[in-house]
């Protein structure tokens, strides 16, 4: 992190400071929360001692070095959104004993005409029912946080699928355990005579909240198993692509030939045109007047008609003719590929020869040679969807593996002179 992005942190934590609390002493504090301590150079060391005396810094097991005190780091961590936890240590069971307690305390205290015990067992009951909603729905928004960034607070997917696994176990025991509340004793908290309207509304805002909560924590639980099978297919997808990818490392068995590297490249490849390429139009150049023209015309004309269209065989425009033959080529090649693979799947248990299948297509043959043949057939198998290539076998017979250069079927360390495809 740079200096002026550091800057700008430590300022942005002291306007909280200053804002919420601690208006005097706000950089010190922002720099201690930041860095994680502060040290004592001597100059401050009275500054230091007036903080730790208010509560706001503590001495560290370092000497000279000071921290942030519990309270306050929590307080920042909470205001900045940093390190949002959810599980929390609450024991819902005990707590609603000690209201239970505290609630026959307070009704016992109001018959009697004790108003000071009154008014003490009620803030208690308050205190309480507040603290268990205030718990739960601090946790659920910390759960809804990690989800939402899918828990990007580990970056590896396997720390995100633990992370998640423990997400869901803290969420499925939080809503056993409130599960263990039982709404038919709350409302007993309210079933006798002349009940005071402010412990109704205590107690009711506590059944609200306690619904609420059950369906957010149900929705959450639902949500984390979505993302937990999403993490598990990414985390696989990821294993099974390292494998291949250390698969092809080690087994180099096949490679295309590199045919740019040859002095003469194969006319079935050569499918479009050669751009000739300029720095600018050369306006006294014929032709290009000639097509900057057509193209001024097309864009001048939102539809053009038939009886405008160029004859290519009188427009001596040779070029054109023959890429639009090219084409027919690689597409008759591609065709007569399809038409081997739909006698091989047609016929189960038979095998069919690639060589064979060039040798008796006379068209096939003027097109293009027989290395460059097998080349393409193979390269149109791997296209075929998975479920064809798995009844569709493949093999290479009568192939060897060499070292030598030349004008072989594969360059690498695989001489291929047939191909075999057969249906299971």
């Amino acid at each position: 992190m740079s200096l002026q992005q550091s800057a700008s942190e430590v300022e942005k934590i002291a306007q909280i400071i200053r804002s919420s609390f601690a208006k005097s002493n706000s950089t010190m504090l922002a720099q201690a929360y930041f860095d994680g301590n502060v040290i004592d150079d001597g100059e401050n060391t009275a500054l230091l001692e007036m903080l730790t005396k208010n509560g706001l810094i503590r001495p560290s097991e370092e000497d000279g070095t000071y921290m942030l005190a519990i309270n306050l780091k929590r307080i920042l961590d909470k205001l900045l959104l940093r390190h949002a936890s959810y599980r929390k240590r609450t024991d819902i069971a005990k707590v609603m004993q000690h209201i239970d307690g505290d609630i026959k305390s307070y009704k016992r205290a109001l018959l009697t005409g004790q108003h000071n015990e009154v008014a003490f067992y009620l803030s208690q009951v308050d205190e309480e029912l507040y603290g268990i909603i205030y718990e739960l729905e601090d946790s659920v928004s910390g759960l809804f946080a990690a989800i939402t960034s899918k828990f990007g607070f580990v970056d590896s997917l396997e720390s995100k699928i633990h992370e998640n696994e423990k997400a869901i176990a803290y969420t499925e025991g939080l809503l056993n355990a409130l599960a263990d509340i039982n709404l038919n004793d709350v409302y007993a908290w309210l079933d006798w005579d002349d009940v005071p309207a402010e412990l109704s509304r205590k107690v009711t805002f506590f059944i609200d909240g306690y619904r609420r909560i059950n369906r957010q924590l149900e929705g959450a639980v639902h949500r984390m198993r979505q993302l937990l099978m999403t993490l598990r297919k990414q985390n696989e997808q990821v294993a099974r692509l390292k494998a291949m990818s250390k698969y092809l490392k080690d087994n180099p068995i096949w490679a295309l030939d590199d045919y740019d590297e040859r002095e003469h490249i194969p006319s079935i490849f050569n499918r479009v045109a050669p751009l000739p390429l300029s720095a600018s139009v050369d306006i006294s150049n014929q032709v290009q007047q000639e097509e900057l023209t057509d193209i001024y015309n097309a864009l001048r004309k939102e539809s053009k008609s038939d009886a405008d269209t160029v004859d290519l065989r009188s427009s001596g425009r040779i070029d054109d003719l023959q890429q639009k033959a090219r084409e027919l080529e690689a597409d008759y090649v591609l065709s007569q590929c399809e038409a081997l693979f739909k006698q091989v799947l047609s016929h189960k248990g038979d095998s069919f020869s690639a060589l064979h299948y060039w040798q008796q297509d006379s068209q096939l043959t003027d097109i293009l040679p027989q290395h460059l043949w097998l080349s393409i057939l193979y390269n149109e198998y791997h296209k075929c969807a998975p479920a064809v290539r798995k009844v569709m076998a493949i093999d290479f017979p009568d192939a060897l593996t060499t070292e030598l250069p030349g004008s072989i079927l594969i360059s690498g360390n695989l001489r291929v002179s047939d191909i075999q495809l057969q249906r299971g």
